[in-house]
């Protein structure tokens, strides 16, 4: 474990999801529950609605979550990363991109790319889901979520 993280208490993930339908809040919930399963870090799970910079600036690794809206990422998505542009704070962090769509899908391939001019470092092949996760879907968001803390710790 890297100095910088040794001094603070664990690690911090953040799930950050924009959702109207509740399919990628289910998606973040599931993301989550794979954080969990790594001993010393903890998880938080954000409404794009409720966007804390602060929180997000200070957090080890982010799992950022949209809906697929005309295949592009939700507006409460983007602009954390409006906010985040040129924000030191981001550069090298990792991170996972997730998402829901209704027949669409590649939001995800959208989300790499604007967090890739933040700086941070993918650390998962993104999921894109047609419509809420089940079975085997929900499975690949836990491993997705493992996968972040582990990078993050």
């Amino acid at each position: 474990m890297s100095e910088k993280r040794a001094s603070r208490q664990g690690v911090k993930v953040v799930v950050l999801y924009s959702s109207l339908s509740g399919n990628t809040r289910a998606m973040a919930e599931h993301m989550a529950a794979g954080v969990h399963l790594v001993p010393g870090v903890t998880v938080r799970v954000m409404d794009a609605a409720s966007l804390e910079m602060e929180t997000l600036e200070k957090a080890d690794g982010i799992a950022v979550g949209s809906p697929n809206y005309y295949s592009y990422p939700s507006g409460l998505v983007k602009h954390f990363f409006d906010l985040a542009f040129q924000n030191a704070a981001f550069k090298g962090k990792p991170y996972v991109a997730f998402s829901t769509h209704g027949g669409g899908g590649g939001v995800s391939a959208i989300l790499d790319r604007l967090a890739k001019s933040l700086g941070m470092k993918r650390v998962g092949e993104g999921l894109d889901i047609l419509g809420a996760p089940g079975g085997d879907q929900v499975k690949a968001c836990r491993k997705l979520g493992q996968v972040l803390a582990t990078a993050s710790a």
